[in-house]
């Protein structure tokens, strides 16, 4: 029986050792870049996307455009292939246009790890347009978790505090210079909340500078896109592109980061848009890849 709990807490510091690994794919706790399957088939371009839902999550600025009412959903498997079951990621988002002109939306977003670990998220937030400007903002509650027994995570500080919540909001604001170009520009966490076992540890604020080009051939519309993520002493960067044929029914996109590539596709139907990605990891051999599928309902 000592040998059996002794393994299960083993295993148990191993996945809380790998989810602080793979944060650093992610730069952070509560930092992950994974929220919406078109999203991690683009990269860091979807930032300067205008009339995109997903924008809770990326730029508020985005949904300042939307003058109907959106629902988006997302499952994502990360990590397939590394002998640790039940990773999973869970998104929802819901944005509405208002009578008087910009969008409000409100997302939540699961992280889980194999019962665990959680991060959990809840964003509401406000986006509207002001001459060629999109401007908005989000206001987040965030929490992690550690769901394991005190037998389990014994002395391990981070695990013996057990979870923590937090408060902080992102701004954003996206300038169409043109029918064809947009930069969207975001300032994350500019509260910078504690997060850690003590005071000194907090969520550093981080800039997110986007770009992206739209060139309409024909019945083809292709956007290129590019990104750079400056997070503390860190930066990132992405470059993407997707295409829509058929008069905007199927769309193929991919993008690569210095660490992933990511290839996907889109099915859109009326009312109805199916989104499916898949990411491979260039630095991460243990795993087969991750997959992500989302489904747009517009109302």
């Amino acid at each position: 029986m000592k040998k059996t709990k002794k393994l299960k807490k083993q295993i148990c510091v191993s996945t809380i050792l790998f989810l602080i690994m793979f944060s650093c794919y992610s730069f952070a706790i509560f930092d992950h870049i994974d929220w919406g399957s078109r999203a991690v088939g683009i990269g860091f371009g979807i930032a300067s996307y205008p009339k995109e839902s997903l924008g809770l999550f990326w730029n508020p600025a985005s949904i300042g455009l939307i003058s109907d009412k959106e629902i988006n959903s997302m499952y994502g498997i990360p990590l397939t292939g590394i002998g640790i079951d039940n990773i999973k990621y869970l998104m929802g988002n819901f944005v509405s246009g208002l009578p008087s002109g910009g969008a409000v939306g409100i997302g939540v977003g699961m992280f889980d790890v194999s019962n665990v670990w959680r991060e959990s998220l809840y964003v509401v937030g406000y986006g509207r347009e002001v001459n060629k400007f999109l401007v908005g903002g989000v206001i987040k509650y965030m929490e992690y978790k550690v769901l394991l027994s005190a037998d389990e995570y014994n002395n391990d500080p981070l695990l013996q505090k057990g979870g923590k919540s937090l408060i902080s909001a992102d701004i954003g604001g996206i300038y169409n210079a043109s029918d064809k170009l947009s930069i969207g520009l975001v300032v994350k966490d500019i509260l910078e909340p504690e997060i850690g076992v003590d005071s000194s540890e907090k969520l550093s604020r981080g800039y997110l500078i986007a770009a992206s080009y739209k060139i309409v051939s024909g019945n083809m519309e292709t956007i290129i896109s590019a990104g750079n993520y400056i997070y503390g002493n860190n930066s990132d960067f992405s470059i993407g592109a997707e295409a829509w044929l058929s008069g905007g029914r199927i769309g193929i996109r991919g993008s690569y980061m210095p660490y992933r590539y990511a290839i996907g596709g889109s099915y859109n139907i009326q009312k109805i848009r199916i989104d499916y990605t898949y990411v491979i990891y260039s630095q991460l051999t243990e795993t087969s890849g991750s997959h992500y599928i989302s489904v747009l309902l517009r109302l």
